[in-house]
Formats: C-alpha cells, sequence, structure tokens
C-alpha cells in the first residue's frame, strides 16, 4: 500500500519527509517515511528518463523510488 492510500485511509495520518542530498550533490527532491519504508520520489516539468543517485539505492534497495512529470503529477 502507499503512502497516499494510506492517507485516504486515516485523514490524520502524517508521514515523516524530507529531502535526501549527499556530499557529492546527488539528490531526491522528496522522501516520505511510513512504517520504516522510504518512498523517494522525483518531479520534472518535462517528460525525461528519471535516474535515481545509484548511492541512494545501493544504500535503501528494498525502498520504493518513483518519478513524476507534469502531465502524471496528479497521482501522487
Amino acid at each position: 500500500m502507499s503512502p497516499n492510500q494510506n492517507q485516504s485511509i486515516n485523514r490524520n495520518f502524517r508521514p515523516n519527509f524530507s529531502i535526501w542530498r549527499t556530499h557529492d550533490k546527488a539528490e531526491i527532491d522528496y522522501l516520505e517515511e511510513t512504517d520504516g519504508m522510504l518512498y523517494a520520489y522525483e518531479f520534472k516539468w518535462k517528460d525525461q528518463k528519471v535516474r535515481f543517485p545509484a548511492s541512494f539505492l545501493q544504500t535503501y534497495p528494498e525502498h520504493q523510488a518513483a518519478a513524476f512529470s507534469k502531465k502524471d503529477f496528479e497521482g501522487f
């Protein structure tokens, strides 16, 4: 179940949220933590291929990542 589905079930639900950035300037635009699970999101104005930082994917391999552009941001 995604964080958005959780929110529709419980309106008082408040995930922990942050950004993620390394000293090398690799970054994740928006990061949510819910019940120990990380959900990483990248937002791009143009519809383009998004590459998540390898350091994030290697450090948190069991967590989820998704990208959104202006044409599909409503899914977020």
